[in-house]
């Protein structure tokens, strides 16, 4: 019994450890998915237990972060096709604070809206593409053990999403030229 319990401790330990390292990372991705406190911390609360129920079919220790995370986001859609909304927020980009001048606020809301125009157009892997490594900062493997895939087949993937956006972007800005 006594070795049993040390490796329950052992394994409250770590889970602690990996949870505190972790949290503020997937509570990140997860409200900015579904921008709701509550739905947030529970989705988080979700992955998290999943992640450590599971834990054993984690090759790897070194990528839980990204195992977790892709639990998150799993959740999450889910979560918003239950809610039958799949287009992912941008309220939030751009958003400004009370000091700034009504010209710079109005000017930001312009940028903001174009932006959130053409993002509208993409579809949803290529708008997740996009956010997961430019808005979230993950890097092109974490992305691709998340997706499954090859890291050359996410950097075709990001390459096509920016040229689409890119290319929609100069459309729309020629349209008003």
């Amino acid at each position: 019994m006594d070795g049993e319990q040390r490796k329950s401790d052992d394994f409250r330990e770590i889970a602690e450890s990996l949870y505190k390292e972790n949290y503020k990372h997937v509570y990140k991705v997860v409200f900015f998915a579904v921008h709701e406190k509550s739905s947030a911390d529970d989705l988080v609360q979700e992955a998290f237990y999943k992640a450590f129920k599971n834990i054993d079919q984690l090759s790897d220790g070194k990528k839980f972060k990204a195992w977790v995370t892709a639990i998150a986001i799993n959740l999450c859609r889910n979560h918003m096709k239950v809610r039958k909304n799949k287009e992912l927020p941008l309220e939030h980009l751009g958003e400004h604070t009370p000091d700034e001048s009504a010209e710079k606020q109005f000017m930001q809301n312009l940028v903001r809206s174009e932006i959130e125009g053409i993002f509208k157009e993409l579809n949803y892997e290529e708008k997740e593409i996009i956010l997961l490594k430019y808005h979230f900062g993950f890097t092109s493997k974490e992305i691709a053990e998340y997706y499954k895939i090859s890291m050359e087949n996410v950097n075709v993937k990001l390459f096509r999403a920016k040229n689409k956006f890119k290319e929609k972007h100069q459309r729309q800005s020629g349209k008003g030229a």
